[in-house]
């Protein structure tokens, strides 16, 4: 969904897509889809032709199909996108960049590489002002609501995420194997007020830390990879989780958890090591336990989230 000319090396291939994604996970994050993504495709594809793929990715994307009002309503926003009637070049590099996205959706469900995608779209589309208020918009956050928003550094962290984030905090006084935890509805709207106080768009709400924005991704790679973990691996995501870039892990264990190329992994540890977290930051949060009182206290996402201290 992009409005910009494909360039003509990496450089600036990264550079355009990054403008497209505006406010994915993070921004180390941008490069996840490599460049030779952007060949010139050169022909117009007819709307018929644009319909049927973008049917096909959303079919997978939401798990269900599109209405034909839908459809149609997506196609017109989709062409609408690249400031042209029909589907030309930019809009045909969109749609090759969906297929190729549309390969790990359909053979990775569930695991790190399908959450990064489906997070990229999430949140560029979220950010995006060409597409605010539009049907893309909304059924891209379908299967996975928005729930935290920090306008400042451009993540967010949607159900998942906030779920994930509790599971983290479980996994650092557990011994057991990684096991997801359900909770209530109302334990999760708790700590979303939670969030969005300390690290959403409240106005004094501090910067969201890159965990926040990757939390369900990292979940979702701890319980893949743990079983072929040892002892000091373990250890060292338990401590890289409760520590952040004050203990990182190797490139080469993040890479393994979140499924990215080492690249990508050193890109995003070193933006974490760059950004650093406020000490202040757990404070902060601890604040908002006290003013939640008791009910919040009684609250196991919130305990959960509250064993992640303050350097994030």
């Amino acid at each position: 969904m992009d409005r910009n000319a494909a360039p003509s090396n990496a450089r600036r291939s990264l550079q355009k897509w990054r403008l497209w994604v505006t406010a994915s996970v993070v921004g180390a994050m941008c490069f996840f889809l490599s460049a030779d993504l952007f060949k010139a495709y050169g022909q117009t594809r007819s709307t018929e032709v644009v319909q049927a793929e973008l049917r096909d990715f959303f079919e997978v994307f939401l798990g269900r199909q599109l209405s034909p009002n839908e459809m149609k309503q997506v196609t017109r926003e989709f062409i609408a996108l690249f400031g042209a009637s029909t589907c030309e070049a930019k809009c045909t590099q969109a749609l090759a960049t969906n297929k190729t996205q549309l390969a790990i959706l359909k053979t990775k469900p569930g695991q790190p590489e399908d959450l990064v995608t489906r997070h990229i779209y999430i949140a560029s589309s979220y950010f995006s002002p060409l597409q605010r208020g539009s049907l893309i918009q909304r059924l891209l956050s379908e299967p996975d609501p928005i729930r935290v928003v920090n306008p400042k550094t451009k993540r967010l962290m949607t159900q998942r995420d906030v779920v994930a984030l509790a599971n983290l905090g479980i996994l650092l006084r557990s011994h057991d194997l990684p096991k997801n935890q359900s909770f209530s509805p109302k334990e999760i709207e708790e700590a979303v007020v939670l969030l969005e106080s300390a690290v959403g768009s409240h106005a004094k709400a501090h910067k969201m830390p890159i965990l926040f924005g990757v939390a369900a991704e990292l979940w979702a790679g701890v319980q893949r990879e743990w079983p072929a973990l040892n002892a000091n691996e373990r250890q060292i995501v338990r401590d890289y989780i409760q520590h952040k870039s004050a203990k990182p892990m190797s490139v080469n264990l993040y890479s393994r958890l979140l499924g990215l190329s080492s690249a990508q992994a050193k890109e995003i540890l070193t933006s974490e090591r760059v950004e650093g977290q406020s000490t202040r930051l757990w404070g902060k949060l601890s604040r908002y336990l006290d003013l939640m009182g008791q009910s919040a206290s009684n609250n196991e996402i919130i305990r959960s989230i509250q064993s992640i201290p303050s350097n994030f």
